[in-house]
């Protein structure tokens, strides 16, 4: 099943944990879109505890990301 839009930047899918039904998904246009970053960043703050999450990047997906370290703590987060 597709769930990802293939949109350029990341693209987010969070899952059920227990039965890996998706819960919601979106991309952000990290590249192109100059609230791309922070549209990412609140988006993660949404991501309740203990739900599965698959980010996947596509085409270039850094120009926009001026807040890397808020990026990385968050990130660092969700692996855990």
């Amino acid at each position: 099943m597709k769930v990802s839009t293939s949109g350029r930047g990341h693209n987010v899918v969070v899952f059920d944990p227990v039965n890996f039904s998706v819960l919601k998904y979106a991309a952000f246009d990290t590249y192109g879109d100059s609230n791309g970053d922070d549209n990412l960043y609140s988006y993660i703050n949404t991501i309740g505890d203990g739900q599965l999450v698959a980010i996947a990047t596509q085409d270039e997906y850094t120009q926009q990301l001026t807040h890397g370290d808020r990026s990385e703590e968050h990130t660092s987060e969700l692996q855990s």
